[in-house]
């Protein structure tokens, strides 16, 4: 099964997300900001997909695809 990391720093917003897609039977999880996405990363876990906020008080989601 494929699944979405949902990276955020809103905890609501992620939580509903993650609702909207495990009602469309998709596997999801989420992190509350980047450094926890890039600790589960470094310990070998991929997703098939990011669903980024670009707009995050330390790391953005656009400095972490870089």
């Amino acid at each position: 099964m494929k699944t979405i990391w949902i990276v955020d720093d809103d905890e609501e917003m992620s939580r509903a997300v993650q609702l909207m897609l495990r009602m469309l039977n998709i596997e999801s999880q989420y992190f509350l900001g980047v450094r926890q996405a890039v600790k589960a990363l470094m310990e070998g876990k991929t997703p098939d997909l990011f669903m980024l906020d670009i707009v995050m008080p330390e790391i953005g989601g656009l400095d972490f695809l870089e």
